[in-house]
């Protein structure tokens, strides 16, 4: 018991061996290869090469069968080139024994006898049909197709990167994702490549079993006559029946293996979703997907049985044949379509509505281009992210029914942001009124926030150019209010989903201060960091500066909205220039020293955070000064600037009395800029 135990062991012990070294595997039989060129074999193990041969092309031809991408099997190529020259050395093996013995195998001469039959001419010509198909017909219309097939991969390779690296700087996939599309790319490109230098192993391997033949047979009969002294007749009689064996015996595995090859290289692939997805299920789900196809044809074979000469009873059978599977298909599909309704009238469909939508009323939907409209929404999302620095959810477009007093609208978590009720068919023309008068076109003007559209039918834009006229399409005119009021909502659209998203892009170049960050703040942390200062309209597309502000205050302080400030401070270079005129200067108004005393002694701090608490008395005086001082701006918005302590809640008490201009402090002034004094805000 013990000694089998340990036998057991041993032969385990030798299987991982040789499971782990798979290259020693592939040189032993390299080198098996070359013996079987050199060395003369003995009948039998020709026979077991020429079974290896044949089981090796058929598991290739059902691996094949249930590939769902050709590269999935991307050793293909290195198979062809072993299995040629495994076949080739077969075949000089064979030769050896043909010439030298007049014997090569049982195999070769079953095959011989079993084609030829008694009849020479009759198996030189299975012969020949068969390498004419390989060679004419399989092999070259394989070879175009992986020739073609790597020239469209190599062209397409430009673009496909592109679209992986536009996913990824969207945010649509994550690094890993990006690294396993372009590992995949690569493999495709490389195996497509391989490919098309493949095939001229199997074109070659065609040509080769042609030459072979030839030779088995010419020098045969005349090794039979001239060595053995066979008679002419007999010497025929042997030698034919051998060569052809050995040609059907190379030919065939050949043949397979070219089908094998054809079918891989002209899958065509399925989404990598589609697990069980194979060659065979493709096939039949295509062709008997639909049982009004099948019935057709069952009609064609019932004409075909009417045909004086032709045989009705296997054209009726055919016909019985398709009309029975188109029976069965329509009813599976009927099946399907009740189980379809079953389950639609069950489910609720629960779906996650979308942060922001644009809903559109069918009238209006039907005159838009739907191509240009997703490029400018797109446009919209990549010129704020490029402005503001916070990535902007995706756009939809839902469509409306008529009838409602506008025609679209601009929706926002929920709550319509903006909305319109725009003619159809009509353009918006650039130019002033007076360009639009001096021309003998007709239009109609329409003011819409502040805005005054000037519209023409859009049959008119030909003449519109032809005047040189600048207009703008519906899509564009409707965009560019979605673009002018999406900035407002900043604050309410950036979460938790878009801070993780922000992280995520940086990490591309900053790897190790983004990981450094996200211990210190993680996503639903840096939401509550981020939302003041996007309210505030300060600029985050310099997002290095406000991950190493974190990094550097994030230890010493937790409370978001005092990080929130040291964040402010960091960025005082770009707040600065934000507000500075071209004299390097920020006009601004003052908050008197007092002032400042007042607000920080009416700050109260509790669990929920602090807040002020000024008398009505002191709410009202201050209001009426900061009145008094904003009414002699006259152009640009008042900048008030105050000490960083009180500056956010100086800001909210102003916002929440109606005045929403920038309050800045002292330390976000950079020393670049200078302040150019407007005036004082006193409390009293």
């Amino acid at each position: 018991m013990q000694s089998r135990r340990s036998i057991l062991l041993k032969s385990q012990n030798l299987l991982r061996g040789i499971s782990g070294q798979y290259e020693v595997v592939l040189v032993i039989l390299l080198i098996t290869i070359i013996f079987m060129i050199i060395l003369p074999l003995p009948t039998w193990l020709v026979d077991f090469f020429i079974g290896c041969n044949i089981g090796l092309v058929l598991l290739i031809l059902v691996i094949v069968f249930y590939l769902k991408s050709p590269s999935d099997l991307s050793t293909l190529p290195s198979l062809l080139l072993f299995a040629t020259v495994f076949r080739l050395a077969i075949s000089i093996s064979t030769t050896r024994l043909i010439l030298s013995e007049a014997d090569a195998g049982e195999i070769i001469l079953a095959f011989g006898n079993f084609v030829v039959g008694g009849s020479i001419i009759i198996g030189m010509v299975v012969f020949l049909i068969i390498t004419i198909v390989q060679f004419i017909v399989i092999t070259k219309g394989s070879e175009r197709v992986a020739e073609v097939s790597a020239r469209f991969a190599l062209d397409s390779l430009p673009g496909k990167q592109l679209s992986i690296d536009s996913d990824l700087r969207a945010g649509e996939i994550d690094i890993e994702e990006a690294k396993r599309r372009r590992t995949k790319l690569r493999v495709e490109n490389d195996f497509y490549g391989a490919m098309d230098g493949a095939m001229k192993f199997v074109k070659g391997d065609a040509i080769a079993g042609i030459i072979i033949i030839a030779v088995n047979l010419i020098g045969g009969m005349g090794v039979g006559v001239a060595q053995n002294g066979m008679a002419l007749g007999d010497a025929v009689q042997i030698y034919s029946v051998l060569t052809v064996g050995d040609g059907l015996v190379s030919q065939v595995p050949a043949l397979i293996m070219a089908i094998g090859t054809g079918i891989a290289i002209t899958r065509i692939a399925k989404s990598d979703e589609d697990e069980d997805v194979n060659l065979g299920s493709d096939i039949i789900y295509e062709l008997a997907g639909s049982g009004r196809e099948l019935a057709i044809a069952g009609f064609a074979m019932v004409l075909f049985a009417l045909v004086p000469g032709f045989p009705p009873i296997t054209f009726l059978s055919l016909a019985a044949l398709f009309g029975l599977a188109a029976y069965a298909v329509s009813r599976r599909s009927r099946q399907d379509v009740d189980m379809t309704s079953l389950e639609e009238g069950t489910k609720v469909d629960y779906q996650v509505p979308t942060i922001i939508r644009l809903e559109v009323a069918q009238s209006l939907l039907k005159t838009l281009n739907a191509e240009k409209l997703s490029e400018n929404l797109g446009g919209i999302r990549a010129r704020l992210y490029a402005e503001i620095g916070i990535p902007f959810p995706e756009v939809s477009v839902l469509q409306i029914s008529d009838g409602k007093k506008d025609n679209w609208k601009l929706v926002i978590e929920g709550v319509k942001a903006v909305s319109g009720n725009f003619p159809l068919e009509k353009v918006n023309v650039i130019d002033a009124v007076q360009d639009l008068e001096a021309t003998a076109l007709e239009f109609e003007t329409m003011k819409f926030r502040s805005v005054e559209l000037k519209w023409v039918e859009r049959s008119q834009t030909e003449a519109l150019t032809d005047l040189g006229l600048d207009f703008q399409d519906m899509e564009d005119v409707i965009c560019k209010f979605v673009e002018k009021e999406l900035p407002s909502y900043a604050e309410e659209i950036i979460g938790v989903e878009e801070a993780s998203k922000l992280l995520d892009v940086m990490e591309k170049r900053y790897q190790t201060l983004v990981t450094a960050v996200r211990k210190i703040a993680p996503p639903e942390q840096l939401t509550l960091i981020l939302r003041p200062l996007v309210a505030e309209k300060v600029p985050l597309t310099n997002f290095r500066i406000v991950m190493e502000a974190i990094l550097e205050w994030g230890p010493k302080e937790s409370d978001p909205s005092a990080l929130s400030e040291f964040v402010r401070i960091a960025l005082a270079r770009q707040i600065s220039d934000q507000y500075a005129n071209e004299d390097h200067k920020i006009p601004a108004y003052i908050l008197d020293p007092e002032a400042e005393v007042l607000l920080r002694d009416a700050l109260m701090h509790n669990s929920l955070g602090s807040f002020l608490t000024l008398t009505a008395e002191q709410s009202q005086v201050m209001i009426e000064n900061v009145s008094a001082a904003i009414g002699n701006v006259d152009e640009n918005e008042p900048v008030l600037i105050t000490a960083m302590d009180i500056r956010q809640h100086m800001r909210k008490f102003l916002k929440n009395n109606g005045f929403d201009f920038p309050v800045l402090s002292h330390k976000e002034i950079h020393s670049d800029i200078e302040i150019f004094p407007l005036g004082i805000i006193n409390a009293s």
